[in-house]
């Protein structure tokens, strides 16, 4: 996927920004994901396979994922740049 962002931090799906915002001279990128595309990722072998950086964010995000439901409204997903 061209312009995404690889997640190595909990192995989850690529970041592919949707807009961008400044605020107090920090400079963020933004992003939207369904809740059923996050439960269909955290099932797939990509997901189950990745070795993060950080595992105890991973067992984290596959919680996450465990207690949405399909129906639930999207997870807003923010990075802030470094300077």
């Amino acid at each position: 996927m061209e312009g995404a962002v690889i997640n190595d931090i909990d192995g989850g799906p690529m970041f592919m920004p949707a807009g961008c915002f400044d605020e107090n001279n920090r400079q963020y990128l933004l992003a939207f994901l369904e809740p059923l595309k996050l439960k269909e990722y955290v099932a797939s072998d990509k997901f189950i396979q990745s070795t993060p950086k950080y595992a105890e964010k991973k067992v984290y995000l596959k919680k996450l994922a465990d207690t949405m439901k399909e129906t639930d409204n999207p997870i807003l997903m923010m990075v802030s740049l470094k300077n």
